[in-house]
């Protein structure tokens, strides 16, 4: 990440520690960091380039299921099934 987004790092990591939780203007700063958007129409059949950035916001989103997946399964045992 860049300094904007080692700066967007420092500010989630403090909001999480006092709140334990991200509002979206901290999530999207995260993202932001993480390299440019590639923009296309929404119902688009043109199949998105694996960018850099892309890699790191998927990476993101499977690090985020694993940690909560397990408090899933205890709440609605037919996810673990």
């Amino acid at each position: 990440m860049n300094g904007n987004g080692n700066e967007a790092l420092a500010q989630a990591q403090e909001m999480l520690a006092e709140s334990g939780r991200l509002d979206i203007t901290a999530r999207r700063k995260l993202w932001q960091a993480m390299g440019a958007l590639e923009m296309r129409e929404q119902d688009s059949a043109t199949l998105r380039t694996l960018t850099e950035p892309l890699k790191k916001r998927a990476r993101l989103a499977l690090a985020c299921a694993k940690k909560v997946m397990p408090i899933w399964c205890k709440c609605d045992s037919r996810i673990g099934a």
